[in-house]
C-alpha cells in the first residue's frame, strides 16, 4: 500500500449519502449451503454507522459491506468494503474469515 497526501476535497465533490449493502452469511451445520440474507442501508450518512448497523444485527454470522454512489446500484457496481463472500473462498468459507461482530474493538 502507498499513501500521498491530497489537496482538501471540497464538499461538492462528495457524495452525502452513498447505499451500502449488507450482507449476512449463515450456515445451518457442516456441509450445508451458505444462507444470504441481504439488506440496503439507505440515508446512512457514513460507514461508521453502517459498520454499527451490521454489527448490531450480526447475531454471530459473518458479513460482508458493499458501497456505491449509485442509488439504483446492483451488486455488479458496488464495492467490497470488508468481509468475504464464503461461496467464493477456497474454503467455502467454512473457516475464520470474513468480519463478525467479536472483530470489533471497544
Amino acid at each position: 500500500m502507498q499513501a500521498r497526501q491530497v489537496s482538501e476535497v471540497k464538499e461538492s465533490d462528495r457524495d452525502v449519502c452513498p447505499v451500502y449493502r449488507v450482507d449476512f452469511w449463515a450456515t445451518p451445520g457442516p456441509g450445508f449451503a451458505w444462507n444470504l440474507d441481504s439488506w440496503l442501508l439507505d440515508g446512512c450518512p457514513d460507514v461508521l454507522q453502517a459498520v454499527s448497523w451490521a454489527v448490531s444485527r450480526a447475531e454471530g454470522r459473518p458479513f460482508q459491506l458493499l458501497v456505491s454512489f449509485d442509488a439504483n446500484a446492483d451488486g455488479d457496481s458496488m464495492i467490497l468494503l470488508l468481509g468475504e463472500n464464503p461461496n467464493e473462498t477456497p474454503s467455502g468459507g467454512r473457516s475464520d474469515w470474513g468480519f463478525t461482530a467479536s472483530d470489533r474493538t471497544t
